[in-house]
């Protein structure tokens, strides 16, 4: 018949008895390697997106009525503007506008900004100019290479300075 004691030795995996100072390695370790994931992690999230879509968002929300008015203001012109995002065979982006009033003739006397925006990161962003190339015709060229994939288009039409027309619109540029 075996002792009690000779059963217990037996039963021990490895041989070796699990220590205070073991326990306390592992845990040391399992925790390490969490913290430094978690580390390396953040690092990588917080260079690639700042989490802001606007500068000051106290300021965005003070404006915040009057960037109502101005789209009410805006719906009442009932404009269309029609725009074709393509890439040149110089290998620039371009975009071409055409801006009729609300009864469909072509308006002319405009100028403005277009700027495709990175989903993700502004330092990607391109901007252009838009120039008038004929009556209700406008072109802006997008400085920098913006590559394939989807951007969002965003369009700043004015006449003697007041911006009378605004849109954000999603795109895919080849």
């Amino acid at each position: 018949m075996t002792s009690p004691d000779r059963l217990v030795d037996d039963y021990r995996p490895g041989g070796r008895p699990l220590t205070g100072r073991k326990v306390l390695a592992i845990l040391v370790a399992f925790f390490g390697v969490i913290f430094t994931m978690n580390v390396f992690l953040l690092n990588i999230a917080s260079s690639t997106f700042r989490g802001l879509e606007v500068d000051s968002t106290y300021r965005a929300s003070q404006e915040f009525n009057g960037t109502l008015a101005e789209s009410a203001a805006q719906r009442a012109r009932g404009w269309s503007v029609d725009v074709r995002v393509a890439r040149r065979d110089d290998g620039t982006v371009a975009a071409a506008f055409a801006v009729a009033d609300n009864e469909g003739a072509p308006l002319a006397g405009l100028a403005g900004t277009a700027r495709l925006a990175a989903p993700a990161d502004k330092s990607l962003d391109a901007t252009g100019a838009i120039v008038e190339t004929g009556l209700g015709r406008y072109e802006a060229v997008f400085a920098g290479d913006p590559g394939p994939g989807r951007w969002t288009l965003v369009t700043e039409l004015a006449r003697d300075g007041e911006v009378l027309f605004r849109s954000r619109n999603r795109i895919l540029v080849d």
